[in-house]
């Protein structure tokens, strides 16, 4: 039996995190209030979209031209214009996914398993699941899971389970809530996740927001602007062979280890945050990675 108060317990240190989060004036009580309600399993029909929660300002990111929190577009276009009027800097589009089709993972709480099918394809779940729907959209396709509050899953219960398949050719958006998330040889991955932990594998292009929960990437970046973004959690990021990339890293509360990236870089210190910048190869692409707090570990293997 465990506690909030129990530090082994990944529960209690991602409420404690955000708490601090909440307490520095990172997020609002509001914010912190809905993220703790979800991982707690509370409510998740009281808790606003994804889409829909706002970051509390950042002093570093309130400059014109700073880096902003990332849209969920429908395809990698440029991004839109933010609430000020003025043009985010968000990543540019890779050459090659300019007219990719888009998976875009609308789920507030459930387990999700997406993995490559054949190029030109539709996806498809691989078992139905009471409550999710596939449909086609303009741009590609939408996986929907909603769940009613009686059947949120809480101590004792286990949540839904999809497992998805997707064409190798796709790219995958994330609207998600809660859950544990695995993409698998999905190339291009977009969007935001609320709560839970995420794993991506194999991907080349990556615009990702994350709030609550372990991070881990292995990516393949060579060309074009890429974003890895969290809140409160550990990331782990892994350049893979044939990686070409600048990279910037930012740690404002936490650890940051880049003792296995085998990178040419340098790293400064300011207060309790870390930053880091270097290259992997000639550097073609730019990869940020941010966390607020946490332990932040990069590694390469080129």
């Amino acid at each position: 039996m465990t506690s909030e108060h129990d530090t082994n317990d990944p529960l209690a240190r991602d409420v404690e995190r955000i708490l601090a989060l909440r307490d520095s004036g990172r997020l609002s009580a509001a914010e912190a209030d809905k993220l703790i309600a979800v991982l707690r399993g509370e409510a998740p029909n009281d808790v606003e979209p994804v889409t829909e929660m706002s970051d509390a300002p950042d002093a570093e990111a309130a400059t014109p031209g700073a880096q902003s929190e990332p849209s969920v577009p429908p395809a990698p276009a440029a991004p839109p214009p933010s609430a000020s009027g003025q043009e985010r800097p968000g990543p540019a589009a890779r050459p090659d996914a300019v007219g990719v089709r888009w998976l875009t993972l609308a789920v507030a709480a459930a387990d999700l398993r997406v993995t490559p099918g054949e190029a030109g394809s539709e996806p498809r779940l691989r078992e139905e699941v009471e409550g999710a729907t596939l449909e086609a959209t303009s741009d590609g396709w939408r996986l929907e899971y909603r769940v009613d509050r009686g059947s949120w899953w809480g101590i004792g219960s286990s949540p839904a389970r999809l497992d998805v398949e997707v064409p190798s050719d796709a790219g995958v958006v994330l609207d998600v809530k809660a859950g544990d998330v695995e993409l698998e040889g999905v190339r291009y991955v977009r969007g935001r996740m609320l709560a839970g932990d995420l794993l991506i594998d194999g991907a080349e292009e990556v615009d990702v927001d994350k709030k609550a929960g372990d991070f881990t990437a292995r990516i393949r970046p060579t060309s074009g602007r890429h974003r890895l973004v969290a809140k409160a959690g550990d990331l782990d990021v892994t350049l893979l062979r044939g990686a070409d990339v600048s990279v910037s890293a930012n740690v404002k509360v936490g650890d940051l280890d880049t003792s296995g990236a085998g990178l040419e870089g340098e790293r400064s210190s300011r207060g309790v945050g870390q930053r880091y910048s270097g290259r992997l190869g000639s550097g073609s692409a730019e990869l940020e990675l941010s966390l607020t707090a946490g332990s932040l570990r990069l590694r390469s293997e080129a």
